[in-house]
């Protein structure tokens, strides 16, 4: 599956809950509560 840079940033930011850019590379992120429909709706059946 391809997705744009857009798709693919709004997908990120549904599954986070918290996304923090710290110094260099470093990235901290919180997990978001994701139930089977949240995740269905983004990403289709398994």
């Amino acid at each position: 599956m391809d997705y744009s840079p857009h798709q693919l940033k709004t997908i990120i930011h549904s599954l986070f809950e918290r996304i923090e850019y710290r110094d260099d590379h470093e990235v901290y992120v919180e997990l978001r509560d994701v139930d089977e429909s949240s995740y269905n709706a983004v990403f289709g059946e398994r």
